[in-house]
């Protein structure tokens, strides 16, 4: 009853995931019969880590079992609201904070071009989830200022991809922060104005 009653949610708010739902829950009935499940939140779980995070977010709202298992960290290790760009504010990332102890990828791809977004709440969730952050996208995101690469710099000492394409807005001597890194192995600066000298000293900071 549980699996219809998250059907028919998805089916009213994202009919996109209802259909990736059904193909999930399909093959989980191939594996598990019914009353041969001991538990079924790790069923849920394993559902919810295909859900994207829209889907998963609606997912939580159907019933007290997927709103306790979409609270679970694990589900939070890859967040991308690039196609969520325009409703991405600073409520968005302070509910996701306890969410996201795990966090190792980030998509902020044209984040913050409303005004919804403050990059002081930016640089506050970076603060407190970025510390396993591998991965990170700001493509045209406009909270990536120079306190928030310093906060990148500071707290995301294991990062190996940093896309910061369009970030126009950014002086040359706003990305000399990055240069604390040493795990970078992709570095995405294109239509930027970082200068010679800067990109210069990240690379020798990062030689792999």
């Amino acid at each position: 009853q549980q699996w219809k009653n998250l059907e028919f949610f998805l089916a009213e708010r994202d009919p996109e995931g209802v259909n990736g739902l059904r193909r999930y829950v399909d093959e989980f009935s191939r594996v598990y019969t019914v009353g041969a499940v001991s538990d079924p939140r790790e069923i849920v779980l394993k559902i919810f880590g295909l859900l994207d995070l829209k889907s998963l977010i609606n997912a939580g709202r159907a019933c007290k079992l997927f709103q306790s298992v979409s609270a679970d960290p694990m589900l939070y290790a890859s967040v991308n609201f690039k196609c969520l760009f325009y409703c991405v504010s600073n409520g968005t990332l302070r509910w996701l904070m306890n969410r996201c102890p795990h966090l190792q990828r980030l998509d902020m791809t044209w984040c913050g071009n409303y005004g919804k977004l403050s990059p002081a709440v930016f640089r506050e969730f970076i603060e407190t989830c970025g510390r396993n952050l591998t991965h990170v996208r700001l493509a045209n995101c406009h909270v990536a200022t120079a306190e928030v690469l310093k906060a990148i710099s500071t707290v995301c000492t294991k990062l190996v991809e940093l896309n910061m394409s369009n970030c126009h807005l950014l002086s040359s001597r706003d990305f000399s922060s990055l240069k604390a890194l040493n795990s970078l192995k992709y570095l995405n600066v294109h239509r930027t104005n970082v200068g010679q000298t800067e990109l210069c000293d990240i690379l020798r900071a990062n030689p792999g």
